[in-house]
């Protein structure tokens, strides 16, 4: 997919800074990377309720702590939809292998 969509595929549903973070791999690991964002993105938007809460893809950004443990970052729609849930913690895992991205979401 992404070498048939590209760039403005990706503009659409990552921020610069999750794109700067899969910058510097080996493509492969590069395309591992970017996808295993796209499905943690479309997990947390599913705990927001019905498709994302009408979150934008951006207004969810996965980021990386210093552990390299995922890190969720709500924007606009998606963090006034978690507070309106009355969440307080979000808890994320992302795995990738052969070629396939899965990522699970628990918001409390």
């Amino acid at each position: 997919m992404l070498e048939r969509r590209g760039q403005p595929m990706l503009d659409r549903l990552l921020t610069p800074a999750e794109q700067a973070l899969c910058q510097g791999a080996s493509a492969h690991h590069r395309a591992a990377c970017l996808a295993g964002r796209v499905a943690a993105k479309e997990a947390v938007r599913k705990t927001l309720g019905g498709h994302g809460a009408g979150c934008a893809w951006r207004d969810v950004e996965i980021g990386r702590e210093p552990s390299g443990a995922p890190a969720p970052r709500l924007t606009g729609r998606a963090a006034r939809a978690f507070e309106n849930a009355g969440l307080s913690r979000l808890h994320l895992s992302i795995t990738h292998e052969a070629g396939v991205a899965v990522a699970i979401a628990v918001a409390v």
